[in-house]
């Protein structure tokens, strides 16, 4: 007998035998198998002993509820990884912004109605399986940029052991190594933290670092000192002494002040001057990166930070314009808790800031002087 492969598995779980009977023969079509539960506890120990592609819950139950259930399915499922449809009565409507909150992914009145079931149920499948799709490309990508990157590290390494004859452009060839391998340390780092960790699916998990941000922004400074120094252009920083110790995802500031300060560079010409400061003001800590360059007109201001737009400005050394990176940035940076923006520069070009609330026991810091590179 030839085994039938079903594209979609779909739990049923109501304590109603005529309207799990209902429900399961108006959604039985080729390519689903329907699967029954009485009560939430039942639904439970099924998802746990076999995949489920959605589960389609009702809410009053005996033994465990459909919210009590719902909470549970949240603690080890997400929204992608596994929909979940609620059934309600009209007299429960009042209840369906509660279940939203706790993670419902869409509702079905009762009765049900057959042409509405199937089009929502098929539409939150299509976007499970768009989302595994994407899982999978992160995984393989993270795959494949790996070997290269670690390849790298074993070509610089091999290099540094190799003795260079005392000359004037040995130390060059050192800092050429180094510089080398700190961009593919970080390149690392942004494999690890956007594809391993996939940051930007899993936005509102609660991963938090002790972050110092003056010492983020030395680091960025280190980073893009060489391309501000082959664009002639002046990197400064000014930071506020004892700034609160905040509890952040490190990664995601460090890929937004990496992007900030490299745009800063990218759209400035030679002679101009990049600043990084740091400060409190209204109990946030605050990083700015401004610049004197040709800055942005009103309407690039009210497009910043819009996936895929295109701004008047042009980079300065024929350098690549996705559109991506800002919006990138206000992702990540509200998924931290903070929030970002910018501003016209009093002496031309433009300030971008991003900020978060400082901790109720953080102390006030004092300026320190600036520092040129």
């Amino acid at each position: 007998m030839t085994s039938v492969r079903h594209t979609a598995t779909l739990l049923v779980v109501d304590d109603d035998e005529l309207n799990r009977r209902f429900v399961s023969v108006m959604l039985r079509e080729p390519g689903y198998e329907i699967l029954l539960a009485e009560n939430g506890q039942q639904a439970l120990e099924i998802i746990d002993s076999r995949p489920i592609d959605i589960v389609l819950l009702d809410i009053n139950m005996p033994v465990m509820d459909g919210i009590e259930a719902l909470r549970r399915i949240r603690e080890k499922y997400s929204l992608l990884e596994l929909p979940v449809i609620m059934f309600t009565a009209e007299e429960e409507a009042q209840r369906i912004a509660g279940v939203f909150k706790l993670g419902a992914n869409d509702y079905l009145a009762k009765p049900v109605k057959s042409a509405v079931a199937s089009a929502r149920i098929h539409i939150h499948l299509s976007i499970a399986r768009l989302s595994k799709l994407k899982d999978d490309f992160l995984r393989f990508a993270s795959h494949d940029l790996k070997k290269p990157m670690l390849v790298m590290s074993d070509i610089i390494a091999c290099a540094r052991e190799v003795e260079l004859p005392a000359h004037a452009g040995s130390r060059e060839i050192e800092d050429y190594l180094a510089l080398l391998d700190n961009t593919n340390q970080r390149m690392q780092q942004v494999v690890h933290g956007f594809l391993d960790q996939n940051h930007l699916h899993n936005a509102t998990q609660n991963i938090s670092d002790q972050v110092d941000l003056n010492e983020i922004i030395q680091e960025a400074r280190d980073y893009n000192f060489s391309y501000a120094h082959q664009k002639q252009i002046r990197l400064q920083l000014e930071m506020y002494n004892r700034l609160p110790v905040l509890r952040l995802d490190s990664f995601k500031v460090r890929q937004v002040l990496d992007n900030l300060i490299g745009n800063a560079i990218k759209f400035c010409p030679a002679g101009a001057q990049v600043k990084v400061r740091s400060l409190v003001h209204d109990d946030d800590v605050v990083i700015e990166v401004s610049d004197n360059g040709p800055g942005l007109t009103e309407m690039d201001y009210a497009k910043l930070f819009q996936r895929g737009v295109k701004l008047s400005n042009r980079p300065t050394g024929q350098e690549s314009s996705t559109g991506i990176g800002l919006p990138l940035c206000r992702q990540l940076i509200e998924a931290a808790g903070g929030r970002i923006g910018a501003r016209p520069n009093s002496g031309g070009g433009a300030v971008f800031w991003f900020r978060f609330a400082a901790p109720a026991q953080g102390e006030a810091g004092i300026k320190a002087s600036g520092t040129n590179l």
